[in-house]
C-alpha cells in the first residue's frame, strides 16, 4: 500500500466513523463516506469492499492495541493484572464511544454479521482471550494449569459485562470494577468466582448464548508455535530459571495461541507475515554486490522448510509473506531505490526458480 492509498485509508476509516456515530450504521452508504472525505466512491470500495469492513477495521484496531500493551502487565495477582487491561481497554474505548455506542444493539446481537460474537469476529476474539491468557498464567495467584483455560473464558466474560456496563452507564461500572479485584482474590479456584457469577449470567443472557470455551485445538496450535520458537532470539534473563529461549512459558504461548488455533480451527494454513529482505548492505566491504546470492538463497530455504516442517505437525501447513520494506529507509542508509528494485525483484525470481512454495513476497510498489 502506498503512503497516498494509506491516508486515503485513514480519511476513508475517520469519516465513516464519524457519520456511523452520527446516522447509525444502516443509515450510511459508501458515497456519503466518500463525499465527507473527498474522494471518490471507487476509491472507497477499493479500499473496503464491504460498509461492515469499516466496522471490522475498529474491530481489529481496538484488539492490536490491547494486544501491544500485553508486555506492560504489571506483576500482581490476577485481579490487579485483569483491572489494569480494563483500564486500557476502557481507555481505547472512550476515543471512539459514539460510534461504538450507535453500534451497541449491532454489537451485542451474535445473529449479526457484526456482533461480537458472530462468526466473523472469531479471530478478533481469539487475540482478546490470548491477553486474558497473559493475565492469567502470569498471575502471582494463578491456579492450578489445568484450571486456567476457565478461568480465561470467564475473564473475556467479565470483560465483556464490564464493557457493556460502561456503555449503559459508566458511574455503575467504575463501582463494579471497583469489587472485582477482591472478589478475584477471594475465588479458591477458576470455578469458584462466587459473586461474579452474577455478571457472567448476565453476559450470557445478554447474548442469548455461552461465549464459547477455548478450542480443543489450542495442543496443536502449542506444537505449532514450539517449532517457530526454536528461532527466536531473546536475551539471556539473570534468572536461569525464566529462561524463555530454552523452554517457552506458558505466558510466552498464551498471547499467540489464540492467534493460531484461529487458523486451525477453519482448516486453513497458518499465515505469517515477514518482515525482511529490504536490501543489500551499502557497505561494499560486507557484501559481493547488490543483489542476492547465496546468503538469500539460504534464508528463504529455511523459511519454506519452516513452512514445511508446520505442515508435518498440522497438515494444511503454514505460508510465510515476507515484507520488504527497503523502500521506506532507503535514504537513510545510502541505497538506492533502483537497488531496491533490483534487489525485490531478484529475490520474487528466487522463490519462484526455486519452487518455495510456502513463501509469498510483497513491497510497497506492489
Amino acid at each position: 500500500m502506498s503512503v497516498k492509498q494509506s491516508q486515503v485509508r485513514q480519511r476513508v476509516l475517520s469519516a465513516a466513523w464519524k457519520r456511523f456515530a452520527a446516522h447509525g450504521f444502516e443509515a450510511v452508504t459508501m458515497p456519503d463516506i466518500a463525499r465527507d472525505c473527498g474522494v471518490e466512491t471507487r476509491q472507497v470500495f477499493a479500499q473496503f469492499p464491504a460498509k461492515e469492513e469499516l466496522v471490522f477495521e475498529l474491530y481489529r484496531m481496538l484488539a492490536i492495541q490491547l494486544e501491544e500493551r500485553v508486555v506492560e502487565l504489571p506483576e500482581g495477582t490476577i485481579g490487579q493484572r485483569f483491572l489494569a487491561v480494563m483500564d486500557w481497554k476502557i481507555a481505547s474505548l472512550e476515543k471512539h464511544r459514539a460510534v461504538l455506542q450507535a453500534l451497541f444493539e449491532t454489537m451485542t446481537d451474535s445473529a449479526e454479521e457484526l456482533g461480537v460474537l458472530g462468526a466473523n469476529m472469531e479471530l478478533i476474539r481469539h487475540r482478546v482471550r490470548g491477553v486474558f491468557a497473559s493475565v492469567a498464567w502470569g498471575a502471582s495467584d494463578k491456579p492450578a494449569d489445568d484450571k486456567i483455560p476457565e478461568l480465561v473464558r470467564h475473564l473475556y466474560r467479565l470483560h465483556l459485562g464490564l464493557i457493556f456496563l460502561w456503555f449503559r452507564n459508566p458511574r455503575a461500572y467504575r463501582v463494579a470494577s471497583g469489587t472485582i479485584e477482591p472478589l478475584l482474590a477471594l475465588s479458591k479456584s477458576a470455578l469458584e468466582l462466587g459473586p461474579l457469577h452474577a455478571i457472567l449470567e448476565r453476559v450470557d443472557k445478554l447474548f442469548q448464548q455461552k461465549v464459547e470455551a477455548f478450542d480443543e485445538e489450542h495442543d496443536l496450535a502449542d506444537r505449532v508455535l514450539l517449532r517457530l520458537f526454536r528461532h527466536r532470539r531473546l536475551q539471556t534473563p539473570k534468572d536461569h530459571s525464566k529462561d524463555c529461549a530454552a523452554k517457552p512459558c506458558e505466558q510466552c504461548l498464551a498471547l499467540h495461541r489464540s492467534r493460531v488455533a484461529a487458523f486451525i480451527s477453519r482448516g486453513e494454513p497458518i499465515q505469517m507475515v515477514l518482515p525482511a529482505f529490504p536490501a543489500k548492505s551499502p557497505n561494499a566491504e560486507k557484501v559481493l554486490g547488490c543483489l542476492p546470492d547465496m546468503a538469500e538463497e539460504l534464508a528463504l530455504r529455511c523459511l519454506d522448510n519452516l513452512c514445511r516442517e508446520i505442515g508435518e505437525i498440522y497438515s494444511p501447513g503454514a505460508r510465510i509473506v515476507i515484507c520488504s520494506d527497503g523502500h521506506v529507509f532507503s535514504d537513510l542508509v545510502g541505497v538506492s531505490e533502483q537497488q531496491v528494485d533490483d534487489y525485490n525483484s531478484a529475490i520474487q525470481s528466487l522463490i519462484l526458480d526455486k519452487r518455495l512454495t510456502s513463501l509469498s513476497f510483497f513491497n510497497l510498489s506492489s
